[in-house]
């Protein structure tokens, strides 16, 4: 044990942070030290880099923090106070933040996902390329956090990175908030500057009648979901920001089949666990239960997760085999050496070799969107 790990323990408690030790990619030849924390909290993604290229530069960044719902694990509502509740889509992608990191003499851009220090491509999907794509579209992007004064949380999504709802668009990005280094919200109406990098959409604003409304548009939520051969089509919820003397907190509101916690019954639904699974690559290379345990003891206890133990393992073992699935139609695409936005049917008649017909439509998606 060291006096780094100490202050993590001190800042993120027992036993629920790691250590990393990483090179930034968006910073060629910079290799980041430290802790990452996975405390459910306002810490949740926070990191703790202790050396820059094996130099001491202890300091603590605020990642974007995990959100709750506003009523308890009995479904007894806890709204916190308000003036007024400023409403936003809530977008089923990857969660991206820009941030600095600081030497005596120097500070640096970077991006991380909740999970992980920096962006980096992964088996679930190529995160790193998805935003450098981004970036040519939307060059400003690095020039925002220092236009604004803080960091900037945004959500890639888009059918190029596919979770549980259905995009019609293949990829893009949108600004969801701004975070400052003391870990303070900046709601989106708050952020000036954007260089026309899209926000999040504003739904509404509301002052009164909190409960009610909530439970309103959960219901109106769950009217526009469609259920599809894969995934849903329709909104996986809302950001509400809660705006109290000037200060906001964050709660989410999701319709009741997207709800990670189903309170009525306690327990945990199949849908839940899937999409922690694919949330999981964003973060590791390889899953297994206990990691996906871990993920999900953030909103259960340990008595509703091994209740499900079997369907988790299930669930661990269906998103494997979807990446899977994925990982050989890109090889065998990458073998026919054509491109199927010039030679579609000679490509998909190569590849309908080696796939069934009723999987040539996934098969062409994956291709399309990868």
């Amino acid at each position: 044990m060291n006096e780094f790990e100490d202050k993590a323990r001190e800042l993120f408690g027992k036993d629920t942070f790691s250590f990393f030790e990483i090179e930034d990619k968006w910073n060629v030849g910079n290799i980041l030290k430290g802790y990452i924390s996975h405390k459910a909290t306002e810490l949740y993604g926070a990191l703790f880099i202790t050396h820059i290229n094996n130099l001491e530069a202890p300091q603590l960044i605020y990642g974007t923090p995990k959100m709750h719902y506003p009523f308890d694990k009995n479904g007894v509502y806890n709204f916190p106070p308000a003036t007024s509740i400023e409403i936003y889509t809530k977008l089923d992608g990857t969660n991206i933040l820009a941030y600095y990191y600081y030497t005596t003499r120097e500070k640096f851009l970077t991006f991380k996902t909740r999970l992980t220090p920096t962006v980096t491509n992964g088996k679930w999907g190529n995160f790193e390329s998805m935003l450098r794509d981004m970036i040519q579209k939307y060059p400003q992007i690095p020039y925002m956090n220092q236009a604004n004064g803080f960091n900037i949380s945004y959500e890639l999504v888009g059918a190029r990175n596919k979770h549980l709802i259905d995009y019609d668009f293949p990829l893009d990005i949108r600004i969801l908030f701004g975070i400052s280094k003391d870990g303070i919200i900046i709601p989106p109406s708050k952020i000036r500057e954007t260089y026309n990098v899209p926000k999040a959409d504003l739904e509404t604003t509301i002052t009164r009648n909190y409960i009610e409304h909530y439970e309103e548009e959960q219901k109106r939520l769950e009217r526009r979901l469609i259920k599809l051969e894969e995934g849903y089509q329709g909104q996986e919820g809302q950001v509400w920001y809660l705006n109290s003397k000037d200060k906001w907190l964050q709660i989410k509101a999701k319709p009741e089949t997207i709800e990670t916690i189903h309170f009525a019954s306690g327990g945990i639904n199949k849908n839940s666990i899937l999409t922690t699974c694919i949330n999981a690559f964003e973060n590791y290379e390889e899953i297994d239960y206990d990691k996906i345990k871990k993920l999900l003891s953030e909103d259960f206890n340990e008595k509703q997760i091994e209740a499900q133990h079997y369907l988790v393992l299930k669930c661990i073992k269906e998103v494997k085999e979807q990446v899977k699935f994925k990982e050989s139609v890109l090889v065998l695409y990458q073998k026919t050496g054509l491109d199927i936005n010039i030679h579609k049917k000679e490509v998909m008649g190569k590849l309908s070799k080696h796939f069934d017909k009723k999987q040539m439509n996934k098969v062409y998606s994956i291709i399309v969107n990868k």
